[in-house]
């Protein structure tokens, strides 16, 4: 960040130094040594005088930018402080933290005077020009806009992925965001409604800010480039979007969601719209469905819903004990309903009786970064309920009282998800800082997993439990990465440019499915001694989509422009129909193919 006069730029620095850079000699003029860990943010006030940080030591600092001098150390934060902004009087800091609150402190005594709970980690915050507002992004794709005086909070919905970045505009009529998907939303601050909607980075973009007479928004992103945006006279208008989409087990059915609540059945064999069920879900709201696909529960203001997907009907309706649900999962046999709560516990309810036990969590308290998941393992043996830095194990129904907590490396890092091996005697846990495979068996075999970091959607187990995959996200890019399950040692790397929600194997188990396309067995490398890495449009087989969402493809040859309503959004392939999610209106393409008439066969 520059300067008030623009002679000085502030370098927030991962060896915990704050450093001021002469922009005329490009020589470093100051260091700020004080904090013991990552400096995440760090900005100058309004007049230059101070500088004010952000760290992973869990604390922010108040700098004297001429002397180098801490003036004041704001501690109360639980977990690592992720982003920091000061009012333009230079009366109040505002912090955003990964403990899943956003906290407003005054300069002169370093007091604490107000804190927004949030209902995960927020990757980042920004105060208003006037001091009235705050604005945090979440890492569940929320942003949340605070009023400072009223504590009046308002959610702005459409992000489908992390926030990384959220600013004001100088009138502070609107809000810029930017997100893990490239994208880039204009909002505006009195209705909360997004007005206007970017596209053209292939990357995640990870900050956003506005010109001085905010015609312009520039945004940066980790595909290396600054995109410049013209507000008001380009770019998409937003009605609505697409923001979820959820498979049957049968992948009989689709459930698209927008960020409007609806959620619709879709029947993908004939491409029709079944039911509209309007229940008010949220988008960070879970939605699951049975095993059998006949049924899909969800959340909405604290009560449990079981709909039946034939006739788009509500079976039942039950009120949870543990606060607001984060993640749901059916048993194998369809006769319990798990919920998990990242503060108060989980709850199993048989569905027959609706009756529920309740267990209390052991772990840390709150949820941490992105993510809570419960599952069951497909013996029903074991509940297993991932959150904050850890991952809870009950025996399950209820048999025995046992009781494990299991904890990453020490690289480990928040959650992000696990998966039981077909015959449940393994568990993939990934980490955001690694990936592990337990031993169900005994618990006390760990093997780490080459490569599997950062930002994790799906995992997989191959059905004889050799191999496991996982479809990641990190600053290079989209990959999926399928490893050895008894050594760790990743085999193969395919990049795939945009992350995959999905991950399963055919019917047959010689097709690895994704949201791109098919990848046929006999491009997967099985050989345990070396790692081959390939693009995902050199393997991927018969229909998909190409990296830059641009494309539908064939056989990794262009067939269908994709229009620009339809990319960056969610998507899926079946075969020869592919099914597109629109990033402005609550529409779903469908297009379905013959592949008798395709130019050449598919790849075998």
């Amino acid at each position: 960040m520059f300067s008030h006069d623009e002679r000085l730029v502030v370098a927030a620095c991962d060896d915990g130094i704050i450093r001021l850079w002469d922009v005329d000699t490009e020589e470093c003029v100051q260091e700020l040594r004080g904090h013991s860990g990552k400096v995440s943010s760090a900005v100058f006030s309004s007049d230059s005088k101070l500088v004010v940080s952000a760290s992973f030591d869990k604390t922010a600092r108040i700098w004297d930018s001429l002397t180098g001098k801490c003036t004041m150390e704001l501690r109360g934060h639980d977990h690592e402080v992720s982003s920091v902004s000061i009012s333009r009087d230079s009366t109040r800091v505002l912090t955003s933290s990964y403990d899943s609150s956003v906290r407003i402190w005054r300069t002169v005594d370093g007091k604490r005077i107000g804190e927004l709970e949030t209902d995960c980690g927020s990757n980042v915050c920004a105060i208003s020009n006037d001091g009235s507002m705050a604005v945090a992004g979440l890492g569940s794709g929320c942003v949340e806009l605070w009023c400072l005086k009223s504590s009046e909070l308002m959610n702005l919905r459409g992000h489908i992925d992390q926030v990384w970045g959220v600013t004001f505009s100088p009138d502070d009529s609107l809000i810029a965001t930017c997100e893990e998907s490239a994208i880039v939303k204009i909002w505006s601050t009195e209705t909360g409604e997004p007005i206007q909607v970017f596209y053209g980075h292939q990357s995640a973009a990870h900050g956003v800010d506005f010109s001085p007479d905010s015609s312009m928004v520039a945004s940066a992103s980790w595909d290396g480039t600054v995109c410049l945006w013209s507000v008001g006279d380009y770019g998409v208008q937003v009605d609505d979007s697409t923001t979820n989409f959820y498979i049957a087990p049968n992948s009989k059915y689709l459930i698209s969601q927008s960020y409007r609540d609806d959620m619709v059945v879709w029947d993908i064999a004939t491409q029709k719209r079944i039911h509209t069920i309007e229940n008010g879900c949220c988008l960070s709201d879970p939605i699951v469905f049975s095993s059998d696909s006949t049924r899909v529960a969800t959340q909405s203001g604290g009560s449990i819903q079981i709909w039946d997907i034939n006739k788009g009907e509500l079976i039942s309706e039950f009120s949870s004990n543990i606060g607001r649900v984060t993640s749901l999962a059916f048993s194998k046999d369809g006769q319990y309903l798990v919920c998990g709560s990242e503060t108060l516990g989980v709850e199993f309810w048989h569905l027959g009786k609706e009756e529920s036990v309740r267990l209390r969590l052991q772990s840390l308290p709150r949820g941490f970064g992105r993510g809570e998941k419960v599952l069951v393992s497909p013996d029903m043996k074991y509940v297993v309920f991932g959150h904050n830095n850890a991952l809870e194990i009950w025996s399950f129904p209820l048999q025995s009282p046992i009781q494990k907590i299991l904890k990453p490396f020490p690289s480990g890092g928040p959650f992000q998800t696990a998966q039981f091996s077909p015959d449940g005697r393994l568990l993939a846990v990934a980490f955001i800082g690694g990936a592990y495979i337990y031993d169900t068996t005994s618990w006390g075999r760990v093997t780490q997993l080459d490569g599997v970091r950062g930002t994790v959607e799906a995992a997989l187990f191959w059905p004889d439990s050799t191999m496991v995959a996982f479809s990641q996200y990190r600053r290079e890019g989209a990959h999926i990465r399928i490893c050895c399950t008894a050594s760790g040692h990743c085999v193969q790397t395919i990049s795939t440019g945009q992350i995959s929600n999905r991950l399963s194997l055919d019917a047959t188990a010689q097709f690895l499915l994704t949201d791109i396309g098919s990848i046929p067995g006999r491009c997967l490398n099985f050989a345990t001694d070396k790692t081959v890495n390939v693009n995902s449009e050199d393997v991927v087989s018969g229909y998909s989509i190409s990296r830059d969402s641009c494309w539908i493809l064939w056989n990794g040859e262009r067939l269908v422009w994709v229009p620009m309503e339809f990319r960056n959004s969610p998507r899926a392939v079946f075969d020869d129909i592919v099914v597109l999610g629109s990033c402005f209106s609550d529409r779903l393409g469908f297009i379905q193919f013959d592949a008798n008439k395709m130019p050449m066969r598919a790849k075998p």
